[in-house]
């Protein structure tokens, strides 16, 4: 019982239960880690609304975004 992704062509990721073999959430980008946001998530990705789990992908893209600015001011510094 887990969370797994699948992947098209296109390099697009949709989250799946291993267990009912449904996907759920939203469609994560090709230049996304799926791994990287599964583990920043505090519960287990199922465990969230699909409304909450695209502001939580949201808010993961945004940290990311946030920390890149941050490590380009750092670097002109």
């Amino acid at each position: 019982m887990a969370v797994g992704y699948i992947e098209n062509k296109d390099g697009e990721k949709a989250l799946y239960c291993t267990t009912s073999m449904q996907a759920f959430g939203p469609i994560l980008y090709a230049d996304d880690d799926v791994e990287d946001f599964l583990e920043w998530l505090p519960y287990d990705a199922r465990h969230y609304s699909s409304h909450d789990l695209n502001n939580k992908y949201y808010d993961w893209k945004q940290e990311l975004e946030d920390e890149q600015v941050q490590l380009e001011k750092d670097i002109k510094n």
